[in-house]
């Protein structure tokens, strides 16, 4: 018997197929449309606000800079604005099509004005899209900088629905899903690990980011890949017009940035490095005042750095060239010789991205994406006799075609291809125990091509009602080279079976539709809608028990099943006080099939580098309750989210296949973010975070028999780390600000009351094999206790 989500995904697929190809017979009318530009740089403006005065008609520029607005014939006020320029107002005499582009000139802000917001006020309740948090470069550089840098990564974990995953890991988990089930994109280029000190700061640089945008329910059909989420990151263009030098230098890291023409008014470039020195500078000097027993400051050797690049051609008015290059690293070392106890790790991303856009006319644009993206990830742990190393690592070439097409009656139809090849190093592990190894057998290498064409629409119905609806068709192809081994007498290997290069071994094609709905109750609220089926074809195999960072990326196979998700959201959504306060309540239900974990380890059951055999499949659901309260702008700014949610897990090969809880499911989570501007120099800011511990397992028991230590486990994930919890602090002194520089101190303090929050818990071992004696004290690692930092930021 088919679920009701299958039934639910194939009537609305159904549905969408009639309906797409319907809509676009409307009403003629004539179109203005062109680019919004900054007047003093060239830049285009993203997320500009395009109005017609009067009538309830707008739209905002997209990431290229570019509106289109249908308009009446006869006379049209147009009005173009955007935070922190001055508003245009333009009387257009409509009766043809018109190409038109605004400059708009940077406006001084009041003394007691600060503003932090997601988007355009009026898009909280007018859009069709549920689930968006959206920052532009300038809404970034006015939340709290902590580090001496704002960071827009952090900013979208203070979120109602986004947790990061814990102090010391690099992911984050959307209402639910798992850190693989979220598609991170730099200039539509994947990045697979987006965090430098272990989640401490971004692999984004802010001097590098044009807008950050978040999507967390209502994925559009031009997205795939992943259940739970989309971050995509647009790139900032260099100045047209002049050579500039910004940077920062603090007591954690420092970094410089270059930009200007290459040939002025057509060509660009924007060059940018980062690098810590936290053992060099910070560490001797705070750790003489740091009481508790922090591994960040007494016994790790940490280090980053990252080298952003962009360069931009303007061919001419309609074709448009970019390439965007990042490469980052990091190296962490923790080492406690009183317990013969060393781990190191390194992990790095590269990204290539080459964008060519073109606008055909008015009615039609496309946009061109060849990238190349690395991840890899090395881990090494020695303890007494027992030596581990591990390497893992995914490689990508990725082409995506994506049409956009306005017709006439304002609605939008965008379509398109997306293409990846991927290649896998899924685990290459080498072991040893006192005077003898532990045989993996040879690595190998997997390879596989994804690929999918889809079809979405944006649609207003009536002035309250509007829909927008998709469809993805995808695919997934497992090729070789290959061996597949076939076990046999004793469970040793028997027989195996080789595939050529390029042989297909395995394929899969699932349809996927999406639908969201937005209905205006009145001027100031609305009720949003939406459902989502997709599909994710590769894989983050994570140990339930572990709470280390030793992940591995795997594609599926003949044995491994796409990941499958349905996805539903209803919220209500308003605005107060023309604008200022804004507020959302959202609920959300998500049921995810074939999930994916490693059983009871790393190592465990990887018997001859049989990957697939040391994985089990199951369920997952995740269900919840989330709120919102924003202040948009004012002298005092800010939000307040909290997530009430439960997130479990069902594998028949874990917990007796009993349900238990996901180890990032958190019962409850609350983020508070405030700035108040004093005056037109000094701004104070402040974060505070509070979530429900982690679930992990933990022994119940240990036995010493026969000289030898013996485990009992209680229930998966039937323990809970204490609760997370953390202040930070921030001020920010502008010192000076003219046209040709600025000058700015930034004052931060993270932890400000010295949480010792859980990295991870180990348990240390006292012993006397002839006395049978055996003592075990639980031990829990913390990384980062209070940190202040003092940074100074320049431009010139």
């Amino acid at each position: 018997m088919k679920s009701p989500g299958f039934i639910i995904s194939r009537i609305i697929a159904g549905f969408l197929i009639i309906y797409v190809f319907i809509i676009n017979i409307y009403a003629q009318e004539h179109k203005l449309s062109g680019y919004i530009y900054d007047s003093t740089t060239s830049k285009v403006l993203t997320g500009a606000s395009i109005f017609v005065k009067g009538t309830s008609r707008g739209t905002v520029s997209n990431n290229k800079g570019y509106y289109s607005i249908l308009l009446k014939d006869g006379n049209n006020t147009i009005v173009v604005s955007h935070l922190g320029y001055e508003s245009v107002d333009k009387d257009i005499e409509s009766g043809i099509d018109i190409n038109m582009d605004f400059y708009l000139k940077p406006e001084v802000i009041k003394a007691d004005d600060v503003v932090i917001t997601t988007d355009a006020p009026e898009n909280n309740i007018e859009s069709a899209e549920t689930g968006i948090i959206e920052l532009s470069k300038e809404e970034i550089e006015k939340l709290p900088a902590l580090m001496g840098e704002p960071d827009p990564y952090r900013a979208i974990q203070l979120n109602p629905g986004v947790q990061s995953a814990s102090e010391g890991n690099t992911g984050y988990y959307v209402r639910g899903g798992g850190t693989d089930q979220n598609l991170i994109l730099l200039d539509n280029a994947t990045v697979y690990n987006p965090s430098h000190v272990l989640g401490f700061f971004s692999v984004f640089n802010t001097d590098m980011i044009r807008n950050v945008k978040l999507i967390k329910s209502g994925v559009p059909a031009n997205y795939g890949s992943r259940l739970s989420s989309v971050i995509q990151v647009a790139s900032e263009d260099g100045d047209y017009n002049k050579y500039s030098t910004r940077g920062s230098i603090g007591l954690i890291s420092s970094k410089i940035s270059l930009q200007g023409p290459v040939f002025k008014n057509k060509s660009s470039f924007l060059i940018s490095f980062r690098r810590s020195y936290i053992d060099e500078i910070l560490k001797p000097m705070i750790r003489p005042l740091v009481t508790s027993s922090s591994s960040f400051y007494n016994y790790s050797r940490y280090h980053f750095y990252d080298l952003s690049a962009k360069l931009t051609y303007k061919i001419n008015r309609n074709n448009r060239l970019s390439v965007v290059y990042y490469k980052g690293r990091d190296d962490f070392e923790l080492e406690r010789s009183q317990l013969n106890y060393k781990n190191n790790l390194y992990w790095g991303n590269e990204v290539i991205s080459l964008n060519w856009s073109h606008i055909f006319n008015e009615n039609w644009y496309c946009l061109n994406t060849l990238s190349y993206s690395e991840y890899r990830f090395s881990f090494a742990a020695e303890q007494r006799e027992i030596k581990i190393n591990l390497f893992s690592g995914i490689e990508d070439v990725n082409y995506k075609l994506n049409f956009n097409r306005i017709n006439n009656n304002g609605n939008l139809i965008r379509f398109g291809l997306d293409y990846q090849f991927h290649n896998f190093i899924p685990n290459n592990i080498d072991a040893s125990s006192s005077n003898f190894n532990l045989n993996f057998g040879a690595n190998q290498k997997l390879y596989s091509h994804e690929s999918a064409v889809y079809i979405a629409s944006e649609t207003t119905i009536t002035n309250r009602l509007k829909v927008n609806t998709g469809l993805r068709l995808s695919g997934f192809f497992h090729t070789g080279p290959y061996e597949e081994y076939i076990r046999g007498y004793n469970n040793e290997i028997a027989d195996t079976i080789v595939y050529k290069s390029k042989e297909l071994i395995e394929s899969y094609f699932n349809l996927g539709p999406r639908l969201s709905i937005r209905y205006l109750l009145n001027d100031n609220s609305s009720v949003k809608a939406s459902f989502t089926n997709s599909y994710q074809y590769i894989h983050l195999a994570t140990a339930s028990s572990v709470t280390l960072p030793t992940d591995v990326w795997l594609p599926s196979t003949g044995r491994i099943k796409p990941q499958k998700g349905i996805h539903m959201s209803l919220g209500y959504y308003l605005n107060m006080f023309e604008n200022v306060i804004s507020g959302s309540v959202d609920l959300y239900y998500k049921d995810l099939k074939n999930q994916v974990e490693l059983l009871y380890g790393i190592v465990n059951d990887y018997k001859d580098n049989i990957f697939e055999e040391s994985i089990t499949f199951g369920n997952g659901r995740s269900y919840g309750l989330e709120l919102l309260l924003k202040k948009e702008k004012g002298k005092a700014a800010g939000w307040l989210g909290y997530t009430l949610g439960k997130t479990t897990r069902q594998f028949d090969e874990i917990n007796e296949g009993d349900i238990y809880p996901a180890k990032y499911d958190r019962r409850h989570d609350i983020n508070l973010v405030l700035s108040y501007k004093l005056n037109n120099k000094l701004t104070l800011a402040s974060t505070f975070i509070y979530a429900t511990g982690n679930a992990m397992t933990l022994p119940v028991g240990k036995y010493l028999i026969e000289g030898h230590v013996i485990n009992e486990y209680g229930k998966t994930n039937s323990f809970r780390m204490p609760s997370y919890h953390r202040l930070d602090l921030s001020v920010t002194y502008l010192a000076r600000k003219t046209d040709r520089f600025e000058s700015s101190w930034n004052l931060s303090v993270f932890n400000v009351y010295n949480r010792a929050n859980p990295f991870y818990i180990y348990f240390e071992i006292k012993e006397d094999i002839n006395n049978y004696y055996l003592e075990i004290n639980a031990k829990q690692i913390s990384l980062f206790p209070v940190m202040p930092s003092l940074t100074w930021r320049f431009r010139f």
